[in-house]
């Protein structure tokens, strides 16, 4: 089965991340491994499969992510492209990902619910921010 091009993945990085950082520090998904982030990486395998749109739900240190997804220009050779809202003309040859604040204190299933209404296909990925993976997403 090949993945369909209006694909998408959410990309559950607005926790409260305690046992990593101060509210001082940039948040785990932002750190460097081999010279990208965590989340860079992860946006990389992703694209590898096939698959440019994300959903952020946003809450605890949502500046930091904000920031960084605004100094990436490109990602994997690809054009970053930030929605704040629900948008009907996207790119498929960019990244697009689509950013909102969940809140500070939202569980990880009204984040997924909350990211829902970004995404208009019964399939569709969910992810923590901070893993890693290295598979043919198009064998799930």
């Amino acid at each position: 089965m090949k993945l369909q091009e209006n694909f998408y993945a959410i990309i559950l990085i607005g926790g409260m991340g305690s046992r990593f950082s101060k509210i001082n520090q940039p948040p785990k998904q932002l750190i460097k491994l081999n010279k990208r982030s965590l989340l860079e990486n992860l946006i990389i395998s992703f694209v590898k499969n096939g698959i440019n749109n994300f959903v952020f739900p946003l809450g605890y240190k949502k500046k930091y992510f904000i920031d960084f997804l605004k100094r990436k220009k490109k990602i994997f050779k690809k054009k970053v492209v930030l929605h704040r809202g629900i948008s009907k003309k996207i790119n498929s040859n960019n990244i697009n990902i689509f950013l909102f604040d969940a809140g500070i204190r939202s569980s990880k299933l009204l984040r997924i619910k909350q990211s829902l209404r970004y995404i208009n296909e019964e399939n569709f990925f969910v992810t923590y921010g901070d893993g890693i993976e290295n598979n043919e997403l198009n064998k799930y």
